[in-house]
């Protein structure tokens, strides 16, 4: 689709029909963050465990294979979550949408959103603003959020995303000439990307549905690391699992 087709089609849709499609793609976006999160707690920890056991990385042919696994699937979410095709659900796609119709989130929606929470601000005078979340992203007069803002977020998404896209690009997806990449993205910029996404994604979900996440990152509920305190391979040649000798 075109972007002039693109842009021309969204102002032509209803605000509430706009709301009601954004809250749909909520869920999903938070699951890819919070998944995202999860891999890289995983290859965090396994990093903690081989620097205090020096002898795995002998050779170090599992965590090379672990690290570069890892890599690929985290740079391919954080390219998925920064996706700007029409087609696609994304972050990106949110807050492009969003500049492109700041009207939908007005304060009006908002108001209406905090009431069917059981939310009022007469309730809250003195004490605290119920509404401060929204007035933070709004235009002088309340009446809605500011599209200067939105811009600004999106200019900050783009920014974080633009190597890690080359990198999907140009390495991971296709394998593109060896010239066409100068600078790969250090493995701080994908981590500071993924936290980037998860702290935009937190505002505009409490401006869509009125919920005060900060953060999407959820505490495992269990110890991954359990699968590594036993032996996973007996030192008995008669007992060891087979082994792939290549095709057959």
């Amino acid at each position: 689709m075109r972007l002039k087709k693109y842009r021309t089609l969204i102002r032509s849709i209803p605000a509430y029909a706009f709301r009601q499609k954004w809250r749909r793609w909520l869920p999903r976006l938070k699951d890819d963050i919070s998944d995202l999160y999860h891999g890289l707690q995983i290859y965090k920890d396994l990093i903690e465990i081989v620097k205090a056991n020096p002898e795995t990385l002998k050779p170090p042919v599992f965590f090379n294979w672990a690290e570069n696994n890892f890599l690929a699937i985290f740079c391919v979410g954080i390219r998925r979550l920064s996706d700007k095709d029409p087609r696609s659900i994304s972050l990106r796609r949110l807050l492009q949408e969003m500049l492109w119709r700041p009207d939908v989130v007005s304060r009006r929606s908002y108001v209406m959103l905090q009431n069917r929470r059981g939310i009022r601000a007469s309730h809250y005078r003195g004490i605290l603003n119920p509404f401060k979340a929204f007035d933070e992203v709004a235009i002088k007069d309340k009446s809605r959020i500011s599209a200067m803002l939105v811009r600004k977020d999106l200019a900050s998404l783009k920014k974080a995303e633009v190597r890690i896209r080359r990198l999907v690009s140009k390495r991971i997806a296709h394998n593109a000439p060896l010239n066409q990449i100068r600078k790969f993205p250090k493995k701080q910029q994908i981590e500071e990307a993924l936290e980037l996404f998860d702290r935009l994604l937190a505002k505009y979900n409490t401006l869509l549905t009125g919920e005060g996440f900060s953060t999407f990152y959820a505490t495992p509920q269990y110890e991954w690391r359990t699968v590594l305190q036993k032996p996973w391979m007996s030192s008995n040649s008669l007992k060891k699992p087979p082994h792939y000798m290549g095709p057959r």
